[in-house]
């Protein structure tokens, strides 16, 4: 019977220490599982923000100014009118567009266009009396502009909302010479936060 029990002591203690053995082996491979599942989780997130974010630049509104001119002549007066168009290029609708003009590049905003909405491959023009607003020049520098001596330059700076409601903002700064517009432009976003 000793001999029984000693078998018995040995088999109840080899269970034990299989037991314990693949009860470690098995928490060794979950936790080599829970971090490769970590991982593909990570990996799947960045990929769905970069889709997300590649379909958001994609699908955005994007406004051009794609005119900008005198409609009353080349020679610039108090009562002149001019106008600028925007175009659509995007393939989504930009909402809220707002346009602030200055005449000067002294921060003073002298006019504003807007709210509006334009749809995407449409084009909107905004015209801009001077007649009705105080006007930034006095008739002297009216002159100079006409002589060529001093350029006309307008600012336009307009915010609009994107479909994602991301707020854009475009600032076309254009010179009047020799009867034509050139004009540059810079653009900034601000994503919805």
């Amino acid at each position: 019977m000793d001999c029984l029990h000693l078998l018995l002591f040995i088999w109840d203690k080899g269970l034990n220490l299989i037991t314990t053995v693949a009860v470690v082996v098995g928490a060794i491979i979950y936790y080599h599982q829970l971090v490769q599942m970590r991982k593909a989780t990570e990996a799947a997130t960045i990929s769905a923000n970069t889709a997300k974010r590649a379909l958001e630049l994609c699908e955005c509104a994007e406004l051009q100014i794609t005119e900008m001119n005198i409609t009353t002549g080349v020679v610039l007066g108090p009562n002149s009118k001019f106008q600028f168009a925007y175009q659509n290029f995007g393939r989504t609708t930009a909402s809220q567009v707002e346009s602030k003009i200055a005449f000067r590049n002294d921060g003073v905003f002298n006019a504003s266009v807007g709210p509006a909405i334009i749809a995407p491959g449409n084009k909107v023009y905004c015209p801009i009396d001077l007649g009705t607003m105080t006007s930034p020049f006095n008739q002297a520098e009216f002159d100079r502009i006409n002589a060529r001596d001093n350029p006309f330059q307008v600012i336009v700076e307009t915010t609009y909302l994107d479909v994602f409601e991301d707020q854009h903002t475009v600032r076309y700064t254009g010179l009047f010479n020799d009867g034509a517009f050139g004009y540059t432009c810079t653009k900034s976003r601000k994503n919805k936060p």
